[in-house]
């Protein structure tokens, strides 16, 4: 079986979450930017995936799930082949956080980051570094072996995640201030069907779980549970769409098949979802789930506590040019 690696944390406690809801009742109160909304015709964003990416041997789940989360928002909203936002400025800035304590120099933090080793990350560190450090383009900084057919060393993959990028790069990103993160705190049925109306108004969903061994080897099978005394580590993924009952597997690949796939048997309401629909899930691992790298959760674990830290992102309308070198 080929190597995973995981790295979901989740976020202490004493975090506190906007509830989804709130995002809903704006939506419904006219209140959100109308360069900001985009309802769909389905409970699926699974036609803006326009990218299959991979983390290879690195904990970086939270932050490739914020990054697809991102790029599928602006796709949606028909921003011009929106460059991928690069996982690793702030992956490492997320990381680097957990020693940011006012009083240790840069030097010392980059050494415990080091010393610590690829532990992965909070979910709500890596938004805020997203938010801190803007959208530096995937060109800029590359993530060697992020997508199929390139090539990555068990050498590049430890570089990537020890050595700080080079502050110089922020000339480059974009500026994204404008990040809203949402949390859905029902539970049951209820959290389904929240889950389904974000994504029918275009809102993008992630999640992070403690998977099991049987999880580690899914071939495309169904995913019912977890065994908590098989229990491997945390890992983030995002929600593609969400299927009606009847939904069965697929062997497609492109995304114009799996787009046809999904008409089929995506859910047009919300309010119709119960245990009974399939979740679509998004990974980040190679050789696992379906051929197209997608997973089908059972709403009913969906639904239950084993999911957690379920956020939807809304980008509240920026300026999205780049900085100028030289200028603050």
């Amino acid at each position: 079986m080929t190597e995973r690696k995981l790295g979901w944390r989740p976020d202490p406690v004493t975090v506190v979450y906007q509830p989804a809801h709130m995002l809903v009742a704006r939506l419904r109160a006219n209140k959100i930017p109308a360069s900001a909304l985009k309802v769909l015709d389905r409970c699926s964003m699974l036609d803006y995936r326009a990218h299959r990416i991979f983390q290879r041997k690195v904990g970086a789940c939270v932050l490739f799930t914020a990054c697809s989360m991102v790029d599928v928002w602006r796709r949606a909203r028909d921003e011009q082949e929106p460059e991928l936002l690069s996982p690793r400025w702030p992956y490492w800035t997320a990381r680097s956080s957990e020693f940011a304590d006012g009083v240790r120099s840069s030097n010392e933090i980059r050494e415990l980051v080091r010393e610590a080793g690829d532990t992965g990350c909070f979910p709500d560190h890596a938004w805020k570094a997203i938010e801190r450090v803007g959208f530096v383009p995937l060109s800029k900084l590359p993530y060697p072996g992020i997508f199929e057919g390139e090539e990555q060393s068990d050498a590049d993959a430890e570089e990537i995640i020890h050595e700080q990028p080079s502050p110089s790069l922020l000339d480059e990103s974009y500026e994204r201030r404008g990040i809203e993160t949402v949390h859905v705190v029902e539970t049951g049925q209820q959290k389904l069907q929240r889950i389904a109306s974000l994504l029918r108004y275009g809102f993008p969903v992630g999640f992070g779980m403690t998977v099991d061994l049987a999880f580690m080897s899914n071939a495309g099978e169904l995913i019912k549970d977890t065994n908590p005394f098989t229990a491997q580590g945390g890992h983030a993924m995002q929600i593609l769409s969400v299927h009606k009952p009847d939904s069965k597997p697929t062997t497609a690949k492109t995304l114009s098949e799996l787009v046809e796939w999904d008409k089929r048997y995506a859910e047009t309401d919300p309010a119709l979802v119960t245990n009974e629909h399939v979740f679509i899930v998004n990974n980040w691992w190679e050789d696992h789930g379906s051929a197209s790298g997608l997973l089908r959760f059972a709403g009913g674990l969906v639904g239950s506590s084993n999911v957690r830290s379920v956020t939807a992102l809304n980008l509240v309308p920026t300026k999205v040019t780049p900085v100028a070198k030289g200028k603050p």
